[in-house]
């Protein structure tokens, strides 16, 4: 006979499964309802839940600020999301990094210098903080290795020049050329 009401370990045990199945929003509402009963499996839960949050909505600076927080909680060092083995430490790098990133572009164009100067410094932690390791929501959500702390330094390098081009075409056009080659 089974029952028909789960407590919140077998909630948690069926949203892992789910991951498992690339079922993010069956998981993410299995591990809410697991939470809601009071299991959150030292705070292991919330994290998937704010990693899910983030696969949904990657350019939401919220949900990024969430999963921060959750992961600051944790008391292990590592944990799987499916398949994918996740350092936390790692991941706490790369999602600060990305509310780093978020909040530059989200500058508006009229700041263009420190726009510019937001996104090359982010740049430069991207490099030196994960480096040549693999960017984790890239892995989990689009499945791919190629995306790596180094690759994503150059893109934002890239872009850094490209706004600042942009922004001083008006003030100076040799100089702005120079920024546009710059981010080619």
């Amino acid at each position: 006979m089974a029952f028909l009401f789960k407590n919140g370990e077998q909630l948690y045990t069926e949203g892992l499964d789910m991951i498992g199945r690339r079922d993010f929003s069956g998981a993410k509402k299995k591990f809410t309802d697991a939470t809601q009963k009071g299991y959150t499996n030292d705070g292991l839960a919330q994290v998937y839940i704010g990693i899910l949050d983030v696969g949904a909505n990657r350019s939401s600076l919220g949900c990024y600020k969430t999963l921060r927080n959750a992961l600051g909680d944790l008391k292990i060092n590592s944990f799987k999301f499916g398949l994918t083995d996740i350092d936390v430490a790692d991941l706490i790098a790369e999602t600060e990094l990305d509310i780093k990133e978020i909040e530059a572009n989200n500058l508006p164009d009229s700041l263009y210098k420190e726009k510019s100067a937001a996104l090359i410094a982010c740049a430069g932690e991207f490099m030196t903080r994960i480096g040549e390791k693999n960017l984790k929501f890239d892995e989990i959500f689009k499945g791919t290795t190629a995306a790596t702390g180094n690759r994503e330094a150059l893109i934002l390098q890239a872009e850094g020049y490209y706004v600042l081009g942009e922004g001083s075409v008006s003030e100076d056009p040799k100089m702005a050329s120079e920024y546009m080659q710059m981010s080619y």
